[in-house]
C-alpha cells in the first residue's frame, strides 16, 4: 500500500522541521534554518529543495519579509511534533470511545485499506473490520487526509451513495474492564510495552552514540519516528503501561542531551545570520533576545 505523501517524513524532511525545535522557535526565516541544517553537513541547494518540497505538501507555511522568506510549521505537522514534547497529555477517559463505522464494497478495496491506514494518524484503530475507535473526535482531520480518494468515490458523507457507509458514532462500554479489553484489542497494549522497551533501551544508547549534530539527529531521528507512530491512550485504559510518562522521559532526556551539547553551538550559528532578527522564539526559549 503507498504511504500517506502528506504525512510520510523522510530524513531530511524531519530535520527540517527538527530546526525549529532545536532553536525553539515558532518562525525561522529560510538563511537560518540553511545555516543550522549546514551543522549535519547538509548543502543549501538541499536545505532550499526539501523546504520547497514541504511548502508544497503544506507542511510549512511561508510569509515574505521584504525579500526573506520565512516559515512556520502546518498546525497538522505541529501536532505530531508535540507528541515529543516531554510534556504531552495523555486523552483523559470520558467512560466512551470515539467510533466511526464504514463499510466500503469489494469493489473498492483500495479506498477501505486507505481509510484504514489513514485512520492511524488521525489516533483510530480497528476494533474489528468496519469499526475504528480512537478517544478523540478527528473524523475532520481524517476526511481532509483522504479528500482525493473521497472525490474519486463519489464521497463517503452518509447518504452520498447507497453503497457506502460512513457514519461517526461514540461507543459506550459496559464497564471498565470491557474498555480494557476493547483497547488492548484495537492497539495492542501487549504489543506497546515491547515497543517502548525498544525505545527506552536506544535512548539509554544516546549518550555515547551522539558525537556531533548528524549522529544526535540519527539517534533522534529513530526514537521520533517510533514515538509518533505511537497512540497516546488514557491512563486508566492502559494499567503498568504508563507510555506517556515514559515516552516523556525519554524525550526529556534526548532533549536534554541536546541543550547540554549542541544547542549552543546551533543558537549561536542562527544569531549570526543577517535574517536572524526575523526568528520568532517561543517564549520558554531560554535564549531569545529579552
Amino acid at each position: 500500500m503507498a504511504d500517506l505523501p502528506r504525512y510520510r517524513l523522510t530524513r531530511g524532511a524531519f530535520d527540517i522541521i527538527s530546526a525549529f525545535g532545536s532553536l525553539r522557535a515558532s518562525a525561522v526565516p529560510g538563511p537560518v534554518i540553511t545555516a543550522v541544517l549546514g551543522l549535519q553537513g547538509y548543502q543549501p541547494s538541499a536545505v532550499r529543495n526539501q523546504i520547497t518540497r514541504l511548502v508544497q505538501r503544506g507542511l510549512l507555511q511561508r510569509t515574505k519579509a521584504g525579500a526573506t522568506s520565512v516559515y512556520s510549521l502546518d498546525e497538522t505537522i505541529q501536532h505530531r511534533f508535540d507528541m515529543l514534547s516531554a510534556d504531552a497529555a495523555a486523552p483523559p477517559y470520558t467512560g466512551q470511545f470515539e467510533g466511526l463505522l464504514f463499510a466500503v464494497p469489494e469493489s473498492m478495496r483500495s479506498l477501505r485499506d486507505r481509510i484504514v491506514y489513514v485512520s492511524r494518524f488521525a489516533g483510530y484503530r480497528p476494533l474489528r473490520p468496519g469499526v475504528l475507535i480512537g478517544f478523540e473526535d478527528a473524523t475532520e482531520t481524517l476526511v481532509a487526509a483522504l479528500a482525493t480518494e473521497l472525490e474519486e468515490a463519489g464521497g463517503l458523507r452518509d447518504g452520498a451513495r447507497d453503497d457506502l457507509l460512513w457514519e461517526r458514532c461514540q461507543l459506550v462500554p459496559a464497564d471498565l474492564a470491557q474498555a480494557r479489553r476493547w483497547t488492548d484489542r484495537a492497539f495492542d497494549v501487549r504489543g506497546l510495552h515491547a515497543q517502548l522497551g525498544e525505545v527506552e533501551e536506544l535512548a539509554q544508547r544516546a549518550p555515547e552514540l551522539a558525537v556531533d549534530h548528524t549522529s544526535y539527529y540519527d539517534t533522534f531521528f529513530e526514537v521520533s519516528q517510533r514515538v509518533m507512530g505511537f497512540p497516546s491512550l488514557p491512563v486508566e485504559l492502559t494499567p503498568g503501561l504508563h507510555s506517556n510518562e515514559r515516552i516523556g522521559a525519554v524525550m526529556g532526556a534526548l532533549i536534554g542531551l541536546f541543550v547540554e551539547r549542541f544547542a549552543a553551538e546551533a543558537v549561536e550559528t542562527a544569531l549570526a545570520q543577517p535574517s536572524a532578527a526575523l526568528i520568532e522564539f517561543l517564549p520558554d526559549a531560554a535564549w531569545a533576545p529579552g
